[in-house]
């Protein structure tokens, strides 16, 4: 359906701590591969690949002309250059790979440090919020 519309779903691997189904880049490309279609691509995130690949620069070039989407993030998903992320390595392979398309960010990290704080990614958080066990009150 994507393919006929003229769109393409990227497939983000992500890591064993976020999910069991698709953790390796070469999982992705397994998929992608196997489906066949110009509808399905490979995304990447240098967050998700920190933790499951050997090398992010040879998992670009593996990936190749499948790559629809690349995201950049550190490993502590702050913003690059904070962090342990060779970003040049990165940056050549996925010029060796010809790769024209969007590059995008997801930082989540705070300068705040208090305990929770760091994995409220969507929204801020407020002083102000409370949690409680107690139920609602009709």
């Amino acid at each position: 359906m994507a393919e006929a519309a003229g769109q393409v779903f990227g497939l983000e691997a992500l890591n064993r701590f976020e999910t069991d189904i698709v953790n390796t880049t070469s999982q992705a490309i397994e998929i992608c591969d196997a489906v066949g279609s110009k509808g399905l691509g490979v995304m990447l995130d240098t967050f998700h690949m920190n933790m499951e690949e050997r090398s992010i620069p040879d998992c670009i070039r593996a990936t190749g002309e499948r790559l629809v989407h690349f995201q950049a993030n550190e490993n502590h998903r702050g913003f690059p250059g904070t962090g342990n992320m060779d970003w040049a390595a990165i940056a050549r392979a996925l010029h060796q790979v010809g790769y024209q398309g969007p590059v995008s960010l997801e930082p989540f990290r705070r300068e705040d440090d208090r305990v929770g704080l760091p994995i409220a990614h969507w929204r801020a958080p407020t002083r102000t919020r409370t949690t409680s066990c107690a139920p609602a009150s009709p």
